[in-house]
């Protein structure tokens, strides 16, 4: 467990490093950035994650939120939204 956790935080940081600037931070001067949107995980605890997916493998997500990271077993996850919009 403790290595599939490393290694999910491990491939998290890499793509988020590796990721371009946010479209905000290019935007000419005078346009608005367009309407956030966000990856959500329902959980089939009943429960539900929002965040962005910086990472996955074949056992787990890792979920960025805010500024943390959070691994969520896949075995734990109901449903994945990608780009929903955020509330």
């Amino acid at each position: 467990m403790k290595a599939r956790i490393a290694a999910a935080l491990t491939l998290a940081l890499v793509l988020v490093l590796a990721s371009p600037p946010s479209p905000a931070a290019v935007l000419p001067p005078g346009e608005e950035a367009p309407a956030p949107a966000e990856d959500v995980l329902f959980l089939k605890s009943g429960g539900e994650i929002r965040g962005r997916i910086a990472g996955e493998d074949g056992e787990a997500y890792a979920v960025k939120v805010g500024g943390a990271l959070r691994v969520v077993d896949r075995d734990d996850v109901a449903e994945v939204r990608r780009g929903a919009p955020a509330p």
